[in-house]
């Protein structure tokens, strides 16, 4: 089941290429702002954003709503507004991504006593699973884990529907000791880097179908998640460790690496792949309660129901 599903593209349209062009437009003029201004012009778009997309703002308040139900209706908007704002601060970020590159130091702390457990785990020559998520901006991860001189990782991304923007993007994560896999054929790459004692970073709270995923616990609700980080540790003996960034009001980030999940605490239980899984939506839960404006509630995370369920959340 690992890393099935296929995702081909097709050569790009010309509303693609005006959508592409018009994005590295604002691209240009924003590397030309101050960093300080730049942020203030993220977050407000993404305020904007807010109210202007009402089918992205009323699923990202059903999924507050989900996760934190004993919040206030006052609560919750706010939470999903600090939510779009950030994602605004991340569009940004990501436009200046080779401005951080070229001064991690500036950007990027690091808590030590992680990177020297990574390095541990590492040293036992299994490879590492590494989960992301989509808080804060995770498209920093790439350039935090380079900057460390860790070794080799292959982090597996979806194409996006235009195909500039995926090599667009890919050129963005890629770096020195970070390569990027795409889902439907990166299989056996993913399987070589583990044999290899390489990292592999998978996303894993993202909306899968019936087919490719399993029901796991999400915040109290089932949600169709992907069992490949938990697939490959227990085959391999790979650990997992739950990787993200914490942004900073000072603009920064602190990359941030949890705790290490062992195959050896879970394979001789029933279900082992499950309850794995469900160690790891447990872990990347406590982060986003620790900050939820940080988490980008607009995708659908409950949209694929178990077999018989009828709770259908998005209208």
């Amino acid at each position: 089941m690992i890393m099935a599903d296929k995702d081909i593209q097709s050569a790009p349209t010309v509303m693609q290429w005006i959508e592409y062009s018009a994005i590295r437009f604002v691209q240009f003029w924003v590397k030309l702002a101050p960093r300080s201004w730049a942020m203030c012009i993220g977050r407000f778009w993404g305020g904007i954003a807010y109210y202007l997309l009402g089918k992205r703002r009323r699923v990202a308040l059903t999924n507050v709503g989900i996760a934190f139900p004993e919040l206030s209706e006052a609560e919750r908007k706010r939470i999903a507004r600090e939510s779009f704002s950030a994602f605004g601060q991340t569009v940004v970020e990501n436009f200046r991504i080779e401005e951080m590159g070229r001064k991690p130091e500036k950007y990027y702390k690091f808590q030590e006593d992680e990177i020297d457990r990574l390095k541990e785990v590492f040293s036992e020559g299994k490879g590492l699973v590494i989960v992301y998520f989509h808080f804060a901006n995770w498209e920093l991860l790439p350039p935090a884990w380079s900057y460390k001189k860790l070794p080799q990782v292959s982090a597996v991304a979806r194409h996006i529907k235009n195909p500039l923007m995926t090599e667009f993007l890919t050129r963005s994560r890629t770096q020195d000791n970070v390569k990027i896999l795409f889902r439907g054929h990166a299989g056996r790459d993913i399987l070589r880097a583990v044999k290899n004692n390489e990292g592999v970073g998978i996303p894993c709270d993202i909306n899968t179908t019936v087919s490719d995923g399993i029901f796991v616990d999400f915040f109290g609700k089932k949600a169709a998640t992907t069992p490949a980080p938990a697939e490959i540790s227990l085959r391999y003996g790979a650990p997992i460790v739950i990787a993200f960034l914490e942004r900073k009001s000072s603009g920064g980030y602190v990359a941030r690496f949890g705790p290490i999940l062992r195959s050896d605490d879970f394979k001789n239980q029933d279900d082992s792949v499950l309850k794995m899984m469900t160690a790891v939506n447990h872990e990347i839960e406590n982060v986003i309660r620790r900050a939820p404006g940080q988490y980008l509630w607009g995708h659908r995370r409950w949209n694929t129901r178990p077999p018989g369920d009828d709770w259908h959340p998005y209208k």
